[in-house]
């Protein structure tokens, strides 16, 4: 049985055919203003109940490191 030749690298599709990427409409300007304008985002941050959490396991650790001196 032959081998099937295999295509050269130029031969093949492009990889980036059929992915609905934007064209040369894209304002990139726009993009900038929207990404990095200053309006305040979704805060990032622990809830409180983590907080609490991490202070009560913190506080069990000390305990049992303390009755065990």
């Amino acid at each position: 049985m032959a081998a099937i030749p295999r295509k050269k690298s130029w031969q093949q599709e492009t990889a980036a055919d059929g992915l609905d990427l934007p064209d040369s409409q894209f304002d990139y300007d726009e993009f900038v203003a929207r990404e990095f304008s200053r309006v305040p985002h979704r805060r990032l941050g622990v809830a409180w109940y983590w907080w609490l959490l991490g202070v009560l396991v913190l506080a069990a650790m000390l305990a049992t490191w303390i009755s065990h001196l």
